[in-house]
Order: structure tokens, then sequence, then C-alpha cells
């Protein structure tokens, strides 16, 4: 089981399921808030509301490899992130920002978020109900995924799935609402 740490700790948790034991994962995240795995690849994301990063575990070793960085193209300002699911068969990450933190409460999708480093893309962004920052969860069955919405007390539901679309969308909204994953660090030390 693995919680991030929201106090400034900058560790993850890890916690064995068996024996109940807690070992710390130190990450670069001053206040770590949501958390998610990848049974597949065998990687943990864990997301930070002040810094707009997303840190990668690995799981085997309960390691950093690396963090992201989710930005506003406009100004480099970062975007605060809350909770964060992932969906392995399609290598999508989600991710969401809330108004409560000052941002449009926006669904973020971010494409081939298990290559080390990850290539700078921009997260596909949708608009949800107010305050999604507690509930996010993926129904592998139907690849549905399903984000609570606390001031509306509405839940939101995304489908996700494979490309439909060979050309992208053009950007509806103004440069300041739109995001990029600016980087990719990799720990001194770590091999890819």
């Amino acid at each position: 089981v693995y919680v991030a740490n929201h106090q400034p700790s900058g560790h993850v948790r890890a916690i064995d399921g068996t024996s109940h034991d807690v070992s710390f994962i130190f990450t670069a995240l001053i206040d770590g808030y949501g958390a998610a795995v990848d049974t597949t690849r065998n990687l943990i994301y864990a997301s930070s509301i002040q810094q707009g990063r997303i840190c990668v575990i690995d799981g085997a070793t309960d390691t950093q490899i690396g963090c992201m960085d989710v930005q506003h193209t406009s100004d480099g300002s970062t975007a605060p992130l809350r909770v964060i699911e992932v969906n392995p068969q399609y290598d999508h990450l989600f991710a969401v920002t809330s108004s409560a933190d000052g941002e449009p409460s926006r669904f973020l999708l971010i494409p081939a978020a298990s290559t080390v480093p990850i290539t700078p893309t921009t997260p596909v962004p949708m608009y949800l109900r107010n305050y999604p920052m507690d509930g996010i969860v993926l129904d592998p069955v139907d690849d549905r995924v399903w984000v609570t919405n606390v001031a509306s007390g509405l839940v939101s539901v995304v489908q996700d799935g494979p490309v439909v679309c060979s050309t992208p969308f053009p950007r509806s909204l103004g440069a300041e609402y739109e995001l990029e994953i600016s980087s990719f660090t990799i720990p001194r030390g770590f091999e890819p």
C-alpha cells in the first residue's frame, strides 16, 4: 500500500500488506496528496499540490526514479495536482486540479506516463464540477474513470480508451489554461 504524505516530509509511505511494516520512500514532494499504482509495469505515481509535480517510484526497489512537473505554458507557474489514477492498459495517467486551489477544476489525461524519462507532453484537460479533490478510481473492466466533486456532490465519469482521432484537437482555451509537462528529472545515480 502506498500513501503520499501530505505534511512537508518529502516521503511516500510503503505499507507491507502482510506484516503492516511501514517504510519511507524519499521523494521530491513537499506536500504529497495522491498515489496510484500501475501493477502492470510495477510503477507508483505520487502527486503534489503546491509543486504541481508527479514523482514516479519503481515498485521493485521502492525508490524514486524521477519526477515530472506540470506547468502552465503561459508563465511556467505550477498546476496544483490533487488525486491521481493510472490506466496501464492504455498507458494513461490521470490527475485532477481543483478550484479549491485557485485552479480550474479539471481532469488531466497524461499519455505515455510509463516511459522513463517521460517525454514532455501536453496533458489533455477536461473541465469538471467544483472541488474534484478527494476521490478518483478506474474501473478496469470498462475503462471508466470516476471522480468525486465535493462542492456539487456529483460524480464525473470519463471514458478512457484507445486514440480515436489521428489529428489533435485545436486548443480551445487561452494559453493561460494550457498545461505541459515541462521537465522530467532523474535522481543522481539512477540509470534508466
